[in-house]
């Protein structure tokens, strides 16, 4: 394989991990509606997307904790909301900070020659 190639490959693998991300964020995010849905008991498939589309997702999460503390005996379940929310906080910050970070990559060297190095640069936007 030749420079070039491993170059892009690289660059492919890295696009497609920041893919994943977003692709499982999603599904989290996803997921969290469906159970807000529940929660809620909104029989409507359309209701999901409401709740979706009308609240942030942190605000999603605080939701699903304290309808799950009103609702606890109905839902049951001995998962600890603390660590849940903890989880899916973490996943947040996580998804964002891949998102709004920039990643880019640069050459040095006689590229003509065939001496030259990549470097690949990843800025987080603080």
């Amino acid at each position: 394989m030749n420079r070039q190639n491993s170059i892009a490959e690289t660059a492919k693998a890295i696009y497609s991990g920041i893919g994943k991300i977003i692709v499982t964020f999603q599904q989290i995010e996803m997921w969290l509606s469906q159970v807000l849905t529940g929660m809620l008991l909104l029989k409507d498939k359309t209701d999901q997307h409401l709740v979706s589309a009308a609240m942030s997702y942190r605000q999603k999460v605080d939701l699903m904790v304290e309808l799950y503390n009103k609702r606890k005996p109905k839902f049951g379940g001995a998962a600890s909301l603390a660590t849940i929310r903890k989880a899916l906080c973490t996943a947040e910050e996580f998804r964002n900070r891949i998102v709004h970070s920039f990643l880019s990559y640069r050459m040095r060297g006689d590229r003509s020659m065939g001496s030259y190095q990549v470097f690949f640069a990843w800025q987080e936007w603080t």
